[in-house]
């Protein structure tokens, strides 16, 4: 049986924001494995965090987002 041991783990910064078009990809392939109530799910807190952060506009290149 698979237990969690990740409540010693710490939450690093993310480094570059994520394009909105990654975040819709992440969200209905969320929705396509796990239902419409994905959000629900205590296991996918992780997604849920990170789709609400700030997300860039396609138009920005890579480069310019690493600075």
């Amino acid at each position: 049986m698979w237990t969690s041991h990740c409540s010693h783990l710490t939450l690093v910064p993310i480094g570059v924001p994520i394009k909105k078009n990654k975040i819709c990809d992440v969200k209905w392939l969320l929705r396509l494995h796990f239902g419409d109530r994905w959000e629900g799910n205590a296991d996918l807190q992780f997604y849920h965090e990170v789709i609400n952060r700030d997300t860039v506009d396609e138009d920005v290149s890579e480069d310019e987002l690493e600075g």
